[in-house]
């Protein structure tokens, strides 16, 4: 469908406003700057009722080019450390559980919520999965809805300082590899990436597109055909404009709406971060890694997100991916268990 001139002079005031973002978040030495001052910009000018859209394509255009960013990190000693994943995968898997759990009861006992609309506020990083089964059931669906988008707002705000204070990183931190000169080897990379995650895409597989842009670059460094990390200008583009999708989710909230759920969300977002920290900052310790990868692994958080956050912040992509790729499959198998029960 044709975007009408009205519809693309708001991409492109919304494109403009994430860039600005970027700019005062990069003068203000914020971590991940493009990405963070972008979101934040375009959810601001967002809540004014300022008239600012994302074309459903552009996320599309965006992931094989990060997911290909995401790949190039990928190393022979990263495939060695696979060999420590099953435990912080369990342990991952375990916190998730006892999260979910923490969450509920907190917003049944001092929030007033329904066991449903708790439920499905609580249940992290799958927001697709969880409103499809929420409407089968009695949740409120805006809170569901504004409970999720609030998480993700704040782990946006918070993770990026949280691995800068446990890594004393630099503000804007990129894996330790070279600029490739070769555009069009690039292009290539991009262009498999695409090709390989539209089957994914097909089959509603999560972040389909970003998974294949990162086979494809995997693949290219692994076998020495591809080297290097894609210049800035393609990755600092990208990273605005899925920086201004995000943001761009806020748009049009309900105040009233965002006001009764504020206090209730801020508090469950908190349980929900200490207990994932706690079971990190064990993992950690217990196979020694990093403490700020497993954060970003453990954060809850959406697949494609995190795994964008964690190239931005210089940890592991491809261990990020994998552990919230797995959360993701997990909760989308078991929920719909619950769902039945709550229609019972």
């Amino acid at each position: 469908m044709t975007a009408s001139p009205h519809q693309l002079i708001q991409f492109a005031g919304t494109l403009v406003v994430g860039a600005a973002g970027g700019v005062v978040a990069t003068f203000l030495h914020l971590p991940a700057p493009w990405l963070l001052g972008s979101m934040l910009a375009v959810a601001s000018v967002g809540f004014t009722k300022v008239p600012l859209s994302s074309p459903p394509w552009l996320v599309n255009v965006v992931l094989p080019v990060i997911g290909v960013s995401l790949g190039s990190g990928i190393t022979q000693e990263t495939v060695a450390g696979i060999v420590k994943w099953p435990v912080s995968l369990g342990v991952l898997l375990t916190a998730v559980a006892v999260s979910v759990t923490a969450s509920s009861a907190f917003l049944i006992r001092l929030g007033g919520w329904d066991r449903a609309t708790a439920f499905f506020a609580s249940v992290p990083g799958a927001l697709s999965q969880v409103l499809i089964y929420a409407t089968y059931t009695k949740a409120n669906m805006a809170l569901v809805t504004l409970t999720q988008m609030f998480r993700l707002l704040m782990l946006m705000l918070t993770l990026p300082f949280l691995v800068k204070l446990f890594t004393h990183l630099p503000s804007a931190a990129t894996p330790a590899l070279h600029v490739s000169t070769n555009w069009g080897t690039s292009l290539l990379e991009i262009g498999a990436g695409a090709l390989i995650g539209y089957p994914l895409l097909k089959l509603r597989f999560p972040a389909a597109l970003l998974i294949g842009g990162m086979v494809a670059s995997a693949i290219g460094h692994l076998s020495g055909l591809t080297h290097g990390v894609l210049p800035n200008f393609i990755i600092l583009p990208s990273q605005v404009a899925f920086g201004a999708v995000i943001g761009e989710r806020f748009r049009n909230t309900d105040l009233k709406l965002l006001k009764l759920a504020a206090l209730p969300s801020l508090g469950a977002f908190s349980l929900t971060l200490m207990v994932m920290g706690v079971a990190a900052l064990a993992t950690a310790w217990g196979v020694n890694l990093p403490i700020a990868l497993v954060l970003v692994a453990f954060s809850p958080g959406a697949l494609e997100v995190m795994a964008i956050l964690a190239f931005v912040l210089g940890v592991d992509p491809v261990f990020v991916a994998v552990h919230h790729l797995v959360r993701f499959v997990s909760v989308s198998v078991l929920v719909p268990f619950v769902v039945n029960r709550f229609m019972k």
